[in-house]
């Protein structure tokens, strides 16, 4: 009857509706989405309104075609993913680091911009910096050392106390230079954020320098770093320096503590 006639379109309705829950839930990134990269936002309501208008075929097209157009303009074609060393003994003039807190000390340049092409492959290539340099760093003269010290600290009753409060492991720091980072989507400035968080995991400190204004916003946004120490300087030399008063400031504590 008349009563019935518009049941199946309510039910395909309905199915429908379910079927891109999962799309109406990300309604709640959007503000994310803004904060971060206003373009990302643009493509994501974009290619939205194009499957709810024509169908979800057309829409992640006219998405992925969007997206390809943006970063071909955007993206500097003549230059790939770069990250690159700068020398160290620039700054030791500069600086009251001694030699064994400089080689702590490692300073890398950002030379293009960090999209969802290059992000997985900038996280493995710094990740693999670190490493190599954590292993470089600690020989086996010194690992024997820390369990020398870790046995002494363990038997000690006052007259090896000072043996063994000797830290066994120096805590490297990680210098970012982001003055070639022309700018950056959602994908890329997570991948800082990851970056940071696993660095911090393995004890080892990063400082990102000549950061843009709308970068720093994105990365409190994204990592909550508000709480967090500072992070943001403005030249490698500020965060050097900042680097060796910490440092000074631990061995003044572990003096104290003595």
């Amino acid at each position: 009857g008349p009563l019935l006639y518009w049941l199946p379109m309510c039910v395909l309705a309905s199915i429908i509706v379910v079927g891109l829950k999962g799309m109406l839930i990300q309604f709640r990134d959007l503000k994310k989405y803004w904060n971060v990269d206003k373009i990302d936002w643009g493509i994501w309501v974009s290619t939205y309104i194009f499957t709810i208008c024509f169908a979800a075929n057309v829409g992640l097209l006219f998405g992925v075609v969007c997206t390809i157009a943006i970063v071909i303009g955007r993206f500097p074609r003549e230059k790939t993913l770069s990250i690159k060393n700068m020398k160290e003994t620039e700054f030791k003039v500069k600086t009251e680091m001694d030699d064994e807190t400089l080689q702590q000390v490692k300073i890398i340049s950002i030379n293009n911009p960090l999209v969802f092409l290059n992000a997985k492959k900038f996280y493995t290539d710094l990740m693999n910096i670190i490493e190599k340099e954590n292993a470089s760093n600690q020989p086996l003269d010194e690992i024997s050392k820390c369990e020398q010290n870790t046995l002494l600290n363990s038997l000690s009753n006052g007259n090896c106390n000072e043996e063994a409060t000797q830290p066994c492991l120096n805590k490297c720091s990680l210098i970012l230079d982001c003055s070639g980072l022309t700018f950056s989507d959602y994908s890329g400035v997570s991948m800082l954020v990851e970056v940071y968080m696993d660095c911090k995991s393995k004890s080892v400190d990063v400082l990102l320098v000549h950061c843009t204004a709308s970068l720093i916003k994105a990365m409190k946004y994204c990592g909550n770093l508000d709480s967090e120490k500072p992070i943001f300087f403005e030249s490698v030399s500020t965060a050097v320096s900042n680097i060796c008063s910490n440092k000074n400031l631990s061995k003044f504590s572990d003096h104290s503590e003595i």
